[in-house]
């Protein structure tokens, strides 16, 4: 335990000097961050609605959540459509009846007529049109730090890329010391950085800020990401000689990887042969199990995350495996 506390230690202090760095990355997890629970905002509001009363009623009539209703005592101009500034303007007349003028499709028209011709807060009863279900804010929110979370596990790697670039690896190999805990130093210094994300979203969780998940959740996919992260890295450095090559070659894999899983948008379903290549993606497993979580059915949907860290002990099984043999 000794030699794992020392290179723990050793490392820590390694980070000095790249600590504007990791201020400038836990910076943009933070803005991440409020970006997903800005966006998740968006996408409830399917529509922006000028509603025009009849008589001197000018009370906000009954209407969904995902319809923002303004009422006007005055119709807007038409262009106020053109200009997207209302999705639809509804004129009710003085015997109740509802007419709609909208530039959108009919079934955005049949949805608003369903909307306004319900009574009160029957948000059940006036179903979203097909395909317009909004991701859940921790969706959201895990979808937009995933990339950023794998890339900085990737990055925090650099103490295990530069010993064994510079020949400190060879040399911690033949001496006494532990190789098991030299490596387990290593990647709980990169999983450790990682803390500064569930941070924030512990504070604006205390603020009162709707972050979808509860922090215990968080904090398991965090940690899987991480995890997954660190064993990618210590893969790729362990066959790539230059830590350049291989940062360059491993960032540009997490990003692509992560984009076609669907991290940063809901990607529609498609049976394809690229389709079945990107349900292996471990990146697509968290979406999954993500979505799962949101929806309350996480149980079901454990292999899912059970994949994903099967996939990453595989990398880190393959790693120690090929460093013990250069030993």
């Amino acid at each position: 335990m000794n030699t794992f506390f020392t290179i723990l230690a050793n490392d820590y202090r390694r980070t000095v000097p790249r600590l504007a760095g990791t201020l400038i990355m836990t910076f943009v997890m933070f803005v991440m961050i409020l970006l997903a629970v800005y966006v998740t905002h968006l996408q409830q509001i399917k529509g922006h609605i000028a509603y025009i009363p009849s008589g001197t009623d000018v009370s906000v009539p009954g209407h969904p959540s995902y319809l923002d209703v303004t009422v006007l005592l005055t119709e807007p101009p038409r262009s106020s459509l053109y200009k997207q500034t209302y999705d639809a303007v509804v004129r009710a007349g003085a015997d109740g009846t509802i007419t709609v003028d909208t530039l959108r499709n009919d079934a955005f028209r049949a949805m608003v007529v369903r909307a306004f011709s319900t009574r009160p807060g029957a948000d059940a009863a006036v179903p979203q049109p097909a395909g317009t279900a909004a991701r859940n804010t921790g969706v959201n929110i895990v979808g937009f730090l995933l990339m950023f979370l794998l890339m900085q596990s990737f990055s925090n790697m650099f103490v295990f890329a530069d010993d064994k670039e510079q020949g400190q690896l060879v040399r911690i190999s033949s001496t006494p010391a532990p190789f098991a805990s030299y490596l387990a130093a290593h990647c709980v210094y990169s999983v450790s950085l990682i803390a500064p994300s569930w941070i924030i979203l512990a504070v604006l969780d205390a603020c009162g800020v709707n972050v979808g998940f509860t922090l215990a959740e968080y904090a398991l996919l965090i940690l899987v990401i991480s995890f997954s992260g660190v064993c990618f890295a210590l893969l790729l450095n362990t066959f790539i000689r230059k830590p350049d090559n291989a940062n360059m070659f491993g960032n540009a894999a997490i990003m692509l990887a992560t984009l076609v899983s669907g991290s940063f948008y809901a990607a529609p379903p498609e049976h394809s042969a690229f389709n079945i290549f990107v349900r292996t993606l471990p990146q697509k497993g968290i979406m999954d199990f993500a979505r799962a979580l949101a929806s309350g059915s996480a149980c079901s949907h454990a292999g899912t995350l059970l994949y994903v860290l099967c996939i990453g002990l595989a990398m880190l099984a393959v790693s120690c495996a090929v460093l013990r043999k250069r030993r």
